[in-house]
């Protein structure tokens, strides 16, 4: 039986993946299998004047990591992003995943000199 969280992150990913506006999805599949994902919503912007994505969600398998995929995933959605006029992307790492930084700092991310917050409303 899926857990709850599971059943409103599949809701989530449904609504991403029929409602271009909220933003959209990358899969990467090697023999048919799903290996990586990347996933990016988009908001309208007063800092950026315009759509901004957020890279939510970037991840590859273990079993798969270190051969490129997640540099392929970046790629696509940067392709992506200027496809489709976005004016920035913004993602955060988080601390345990340090090693992740020089793979966005090849694609010309820097790091921003914030601390970010969050307020859980449930």
């Amino acid at each position: 039986m899926r857990s709850l969280r599971s059943y409103y992150i599949l809701g989530v990913l449904e609504q991403v993946a029929t409602d271009i506006k909220r933003g959209f999805l990358l899969l990467a599949r090697e023999d048919n299998q799903a290996v990586g994902v990347a996933y990016i919503v988009t908001i309208l912007s007063a800092e950026h004047c315009g759509l901004v994505a957020w890279l939510e969600e970037l991840y590859v398998t273990p079993s798969h990591r270190c051969r490129g995929i997640g540099a392929a995933l970046v790629s696509a959605a940067l392709d992506r992003a200027r496809a489709a006029s976005i004016v920035a992307v913004d993602l955060e790492i988080d601390a345990e995943h340090s090693r992740v930084e020089s793979l966005y700092q090849r694609f010309g991310f820097s790091r921003l000199n914030r601390t970010r917050w969050v307020k859980v409303l449930n």
